[in-house]
């Protein structure tokens, strides 16, 4: 049960760039069952992020989709009860996200970086207010106007 960087204290930080900077798409490939990993010993928190990871995309793939909520809600059980509130916000627009984050007791920061790009919207960590737990990018309204 060793992963190299993942294994690491900060693990976290290699793990997410490793699956946020596809372009298109990502592919999982795993020769054993992510269940099987002793997160539970785990030194570092990542060793069960990545389980989470690995199981969540095994989800996905299989089209298990309450399976795939479940694992979403474990992570952040203490944070809300229920990710299908999301799926309920009226339209898609950075504003409503937003506002529904923090209806469940989420911190959001809006428009971060310091260069010309931004990142429309970030959510804070609830134990470390100076480091983030997701970034979300929004699509202009061009994009929305644009006819495919």
């Amino acid at each position: 049960m060793r992963f190299g960087s993942l294994d690491k204290r900060d693990g976290e930080h290699y793990l997410n760039v490793a699956i946020t900077r596809a372009r298109e798409q990502i592919i999982v490939v795993s020769s054993f069952d992510p269940r099987r990993i002793d997160a539970e010993n785990a030194r570092h928190d990542c060793t069960r992020r990545f389980k989470d990871y690995l199981c969540f995309a095994k989800a996905i793939s299989e089209h298990n989709i309450e399976e795939a909520k479940k694992i979403l809600s474990s992570l952040n059980s203490n944070q809300y009860e229920n990710v299908d509130k999301l799926d309920n916000a009226e339209g898609d627009s950075l504003e409503t996200v937003s506002t529904e984050l923090q209806k469940l007791g989420y911190n959001v920061d809006l428009h971060i970086g310091h260069s010309d790009y931004k990142i429309n919207l970030a959510v804070v960590h609830p134990d470390l207010p100076s480091r983030y737990i997701l970034a979300l990018e929004f699509d202009g309204k061009s994009f929305l106007n644009a006819q495919c």
